[in-house]
C-alpha cells in the first residue's frame, strides 16, 4: 500500500509520521469537506450581533455622540472609515458590561477572597465549578463595578482576559461572549476555546484587542513611525481626540502590527464584533504645530474646511483604515473550518494563568491530566500557555520585555475546544474528537461518544482515559474508529509533581507582582532544572504531535507550507486562507519596533481535496494570484497578514442548472 511521510516541527524538533494512503485521505475526510450551506445551517454558523455579521466597534457605548470629548473623534472615524459607525444606528443592540466582565482575569474570580480560595482548595472540581458558577451568575445581573442592576431584557456581555474560561462564561449566562487578547498570552489558543464555546452554546463572539503594555499604549506625533526612536518627554496624542491623562509614550504598548494581526485573526475566527480598545488614544497622530483646542473643537460635528485640517492618522490608524477596507470589500469571510474538536471534562477548570497554572480553578492540586492538558495545548499553540514561568518571570521583571508573540501553530487554527457536556448535534459537526486531560467518563458522555462513533466520527483517547473504561472499552471500539495515544502506564511518573510543574505562590500573593527576592528564588530553581520538560513530558508531546499530524493530513482541506500561522474558512464559492506572519517583530517596553526583514515568509497554499480551484486572489494587497501545480505562492512580510481566496470550479451540471435558473 502506498505510504506518505508527513513531517512536522515542534519546538525545533523535526520528526516524521508515516501514514498509509487510507489514513492520509479517509472517505469522510478532505475528499468531501462540508460545503458552506451545510455549515451555515449547523452549529458552526457565524452568529450576527444586532443584525450585523461583523462590526469594528469604537467603544461599546451608545452615548458617544453626546460626549463633547468624542465628537471630533467620532467624526474623524466615520469620515476616514476607521470603524463601523454603529452609534448612528438608532436600534443598535448595545450589550451591558456586567460585573462579570473580565471575571477570569487572573484570580479576580471570587473577588480574590483568600479565605474562600483556601476553602475551595480543600474541595473538588465539581464544588469549584458550582461556586464559580454561582459567583458569576450573581454578577451578570449588575453593571460592572457597581451594585446597580441591569434592566431586564438588556443583553449581557461577559469577557475573559488572562484565563481560558470562556467555555464557562458561555454557558453561565452570556448573550455576547468576549475574549481579551493583545497584551495577554495565547491569542490563538483562546480563540479555540471561545469559538468552541460559542458553537456549543449558540452565541455570538466579541474580541477586545488590548493595546496596553505596562500600563501605557502607543501614541504618535505626526511624521513619527513605530521604528523611529523618540524622546521620553514628547507630548502625547492621548490628550487629542478622546481626553485622558498623558501617561503614554510613542513606543509604549504592543507593536502596531500586533493590532492588525489580531484584528484579522479575530475577524477570520468568526467574531461578530472586534473592539480596538482605547483607539481614540492611538488611531491619530499629534500635530505639535496645532494646539489642543484644535483637536477638541466643540462643534458637533466638526467639519474641516479642507483636507489639511483632517486629523492625521497614526500607524495604528492607517492599519485600521486598511482593515476596514478589506472587511468591507470582502464581507464573505466564510466560516472557520475546524474539523477537530479538543474535548475537556466539563468540570476540569483548566487554568493557564502564569501565577497559578496548572492548578484547576486556580486552587486545586494539579494532576498529571492537568499537566498533560497544558502540554497538549503547547504542541498545538506553542508558547500560548506560559509553562516556563522561570524564564518568563525573569524576562518581565528584568528586561521588561513584552510577552513573546505566540509561535506559529504548526497545524494552523484548525481546532475548537468543547466541554464534555456538548450535545450530540455539536459533536457530530466535527470529524474527530480528541479527549484531553482527566475525564469523569459519565454514562451519558460515553453514550454520546458511542453515538458519535456510529455516525462515522473518530475518537482519540489517552492510555489513561482508556483504562478508565475497563470492560466498556471493547464496546466503544466496536462502535467506530478509536485511536489510543499518550503515555502508557509504565511511562508515567508514579506521582504528580506540582512543585516542579508550577510556581508555588501563596494565596496572599496571587494578585501581587513578582518581587526581586522571587526572582532570586526562580534563578535558583531554574539552575536545578525547573522550567524544562521531563523525558516523559517530551514523550507525551511527541505522541500528541503524531496524532495531530495524522488527523491534519486526513481532515484539513488546505495544505499550507511556509512556517506561518494560518486559518482556513469555508465560503460559498470555495475557501479563504488567512496567513499571519508573527515573526520578525521585536519590541520591549517603550522601545521602537525592531523589524527583521529576513523573517519574510514565502508560503505555498494548495487545496488538498478533489475540487479544483478555478481562480485565486489576495485580499490585502488586492492582487490576482497565479495557480501553479494546484496552488499559489504568497510572500508575507514580517508582522503582516495576507488573505488568499480560492474560487472553486463549478461542476458542469451545476453550470447548466444555473443557466436554466437565469433563463427562468
Amino acid at each position: 500500500m502506498p505510504r506518505e511521510v508527513v513531517k512536522y516541527m515542534i519546538h525545533g524538533l523535526l520528526a516524521s509520521v508515516v501514514l498509509s494512503a487510507a489514513e492520509a485521505v479517509p472517505a469522510n475526510g478532505i475528499d468531501r469537506p462540508a460545503d458552506y450551506d451545510q455549515l451555515a445551517a449547523g452549529p458552526w454558523q457565524v452568529r450576527p450581533w444586532a443584525g450585523r455579521e461583523f462590526a469594528f466597534w469604537p467603544y461599546p457605548h451608545k452615548d458617544l455622540r453626546e460626549s463633547a470629548s468624542y465628537r471630533r473623534y467620532l467624526h474623524e472615524c466615520e469620515a476616514q472609515k476607521l470603524v463601523t459607525p454603529v452609534w448612528d444606528i438608532a436600534d443598535y443592540r448595545w450589550p451591558a458590561s456586567s460585573d462579570a466582565m473580565e471575571w477570569g482575569y487572573s484570580v479576580y474570580a471570587l473577588g480574590g477572597n483568600r479565605d474562600r480560595l483556601r476553602e475551595l482548595a480543600r474541595t473538588d472540581r465539581r464544588t469549584c465549578y458550582e461556586q464559580y458558577k454561582a459567583w458569576i451568575q450573581e454578577r451578570t445581573g449588575r453593571y460592572r463595578n457597581s451594585t446597580t442592576p441591569i434592566p431586564e431584557g438588556l443583553p449581557i456581555l461577559t469577557l475573559t482576559g488572562f484565563s481560558w474560561w470562556s467555555v464557562y462564561g458561555a454557558q453561565w449566562g452570556s448573550d455576547l461572549l468576549g475574549i481579551e487578547i493583545g497584551n495577554v498570552f495565547g491569542a490563538s489558543s483562546k480563540w479555540a476555546f471561545a469559538r468552541g464555546a460559542a458553537r456549543q452554546n449558540k452565541i455570538p463572539l466579541l474580541a477586545d484587542i488590548s493595546p496596553w503594555g505596562y500600563g501605557g499604549l502607543n501614541s504618535f506625533k505626526a511624521g513619527l513611525d513605530e521604528y523611529t526612536p523618540a524622546g521620553p518627554n514628547d507630548p502625547s496624542s492621548a490628550e487629542a481626540l478622546g481626553g485622558g491623562e498623558n501617561r503614554n509614550h510613542w513606543h509604549a504598548g504592543i507593536p502596531p502590527s500586533s493590532h492588525s494581526r489580531l484584528w484579522y485573526l479575530s475577524w477570520l475566527s468568526g467574531a461578530s464584533v472586534v473592539v480596538p480598545e482605547a483607539n481614540s488614544l492611538n488611531f491619530f497622530a499629534w500635530d505639535e504645530t496645532k494646539g489642543k483646542e484644535y483637536y477638541l473643537e466643540q462643534i458637533a460635528p466638526f467639519v474641516p474646511r479642507d483636507e489639511s485640517e483632517r486629523a492625521i492618522l497614526s500607524p495604528i490608524g492607517r492599519r485600521a483604515r486598511d482593515f476596514m477596507r478589506v472587511t468591507t470589500r470582502h464581507p464573505g469571510r466564510g466560516i472557520p473550518y475546524t474539523p477537530i474538536a479538543i474535548v475537556l471534562d466539563e468540570y476540569c477548570g483548566f487554568n493557564g494563568f502564569l501565577r497559578t497554572r496548572p492548578r484547576p480553578w486556580h486552587v486545586l492540586p494539579p494532576t498529571l491530566g492537568d499537566r498533560e492538558t497544558e502540554l497538549f495545548l503547547d504542541v498545538l499553540f506553542p508558547g500560548s500557555v506560559p509553562m516556563n514561568h522561570v524564564l518568563l518571570t525573569n524576562m518581565l521583571n528584568t528586561a521588561r520585555q513584552l510577552p513573546p508573540t505566540v509561535e506559529h501553530p504548526p497545524f494552523g487554527n484548525s481546532f475548537d475546544v468543547l466541554l464534555s457536556n456538548a450535545d450530540p448535534g455539536i459533536l457530530a459537526s466535527y470529524s474527530a474528537l480528541v479527549l484531553v486531560g482527566d475525564h469523569e467518563m459519565s454514562a451519558a458522555f460515553v453514550e454520546r461518544l458511542e453515538g458519535y462513533l456510529r455516525q462515522g466520527g473518530r475518537v482519540c483517547l489517552t492510555h489513561a482515559q482508556a483504562e478508565t473504561f475497563g470492560s466498556r472499552m471493547a464496546q466503544l471500539e466496536s462502535a467506530g474508529t478509536v485511536e489510543i495515544y499518550g503515555l502508557k502506564e509504565t511511562e508515567r511518573p508514579t506521582a504528580a509533581e506540582p512543585e516542579y510543574w508550577a510556581l508555588q505562590v501563596p494565596f496572599h500573593r496571587f494578585r501581587k507582582p513578582i518581587l526581586p527576592d522571587d526572582v532570586e528564588e526562580l534563578n535558583r530553581l531554574q539552575a536545578e532544572g525547573l522550567g524544562t520538560l521531563r523525558p516523559y513530558e517530551q514523550a507525551y508531546q511527541r505522541e500528541v504531535a503524531g496524532v495531530m499530524t495524522r488527523l491534519g493530513a486526513a481532515l484539513l482541506p488546505i495544505e499550507v507550507n511556509g512556517d506561518i500561522e494560518y486559518i482556513v474558512n469555508r465560503t460559498r464559492t470555495g475557501w479563504v486562507v488567512g496567513l499571519i506572519n508573527n515573526d520578525g517583530v521585536a519590541k520591549s517596553y517603550r522601545s521602537p519596533v525592531i523589524l527583521d526583514r529576513t523573517k519574510t515568509r514565502q508560503v505555498t497554499v494548495r487545496p488538498r481535496h478533489t475540487s479544483r480551484a478555478a481562480s485565486a486572489s489576495e485580499w490585502v494587497m488586492e492582487q490576482p494570484l497565479a495557480i501553479k501545480d494546484g496552488g499559489v505562492r504568497v510572500t508575507v512580510p514580517p508582522g503582516e497578514v495576507r488573505i488568499v481566496e480560492f474560487i472553486e470550479e463549478v461542476e458542469p451540471q451545476t453550470k447548466t442548472a444555473d443557466i436554466a435558473d437565469e433563463r427562468r
